[in-house]
């Protein structure tokens, strides 16, 4: 019985542990593809998430990465307005 409540404090300790942490993912390094010819031009973080402005070929790109996986969930192309 003993034994279960040690256990069981253990893993607590270890979930509380995790969610306190500020980096996401356990710090472990990800990639980001970057278009072709791409300039960073700045890197801005939030929460869990980071934007990118890019200058491209094509022209202005940002894009908004998660910061745990390192998948690119938006594409914004910046246009000038008419």
């Amino acid at each position: 019985m003993g034994l279960l409540i040690v256990a069981g404090v253990a893993v607590l300790g270890v979930t509380i542990a995790e969610r306190l942490s500020p980096i996401a993912g356990g710090g472990a390094p990800v990639t980001v593809a970057l278009p072709a010819g791409a300039r960073l031009i700045q890197a801005v973080p939030g929460d869990g998430i980071l934007s990118l402005q890019l200058e491209t070929a094509s022209g202005p790109l940002v894009l908004v990465v998660d910061v745990a996986s390192g998948l690119v969930v938006r594409e914004i192309h910046l246009e000038p307005a008419p």
